[in-house]
């Protein structure tokens, strides 16, 4: 993964357009029985790192304080499994009071076709209960420098 170098006049614009790609290419939106929301709440708690576990939401904070619906960030019974990147827990209040949902919603803003459609329906519903959402491993890896190639 590359880092962009910015441009003054147009910062706003390259924003936008970088967390858009960045989302797109760490964003995912799944649907899934038991089983499989069980495995995607599984992989992504044995990142480890934080104080409270990697499940959250249910107007919990992103801090572990409560789970996804259904209980336990796996334990509804089918329904869609939101995965997030680790930044999104770490900086959770950045996002609103700090749930998951209120992430969700911001990362909903910078998907598009079928995953922004999913996902709108799902927080559509006030008591979310076919939603999980989980955070996926942070990668330490460094990223190179580079000219951003924005098409307008």
């Amino acid at each position: 993964m590359q880092v962009p170098i910015y441009s003054a006049a147009n910062l706003n614009a390259e924003l936008d357009f970088a967390s858009s790609a960045y989302l797109a290419k760490t964003v995912t939106v799944t649907t899934a029985d038991a089983a499989n929301v069980q495995s995607a709440s599984n992989e992504a708690n044995t990142g480890g790192g934080n104080a409270g576990g990697d499940t959250t939401g249910g107007g919990g904070t992103a801090f572990g304080e409560a789970s996804t619906g259904g209980g336990g960030g796996g334990g509804n019974t089918g329904g869609v499994v939101l995965t997030l990147p680790k930044v999104f827990q770490w900086f959770a209040r950045d996002f609103g009071s700090g749930t998951a949902y209120e992430g969700a919603a911001v990362a909903m803003g910078y998907l598009s076709g079928k995953d922004k459609v999913t996902l709108r329906a799902c927080l559509a519903d006030g008591s979310r209960p076919d939603l999980s959402i989980v955070y996926a491993k942070f990668s330490f890896a460094c990223s190179r420098l580079a000219e951003l190639k924005m098409e307008v």
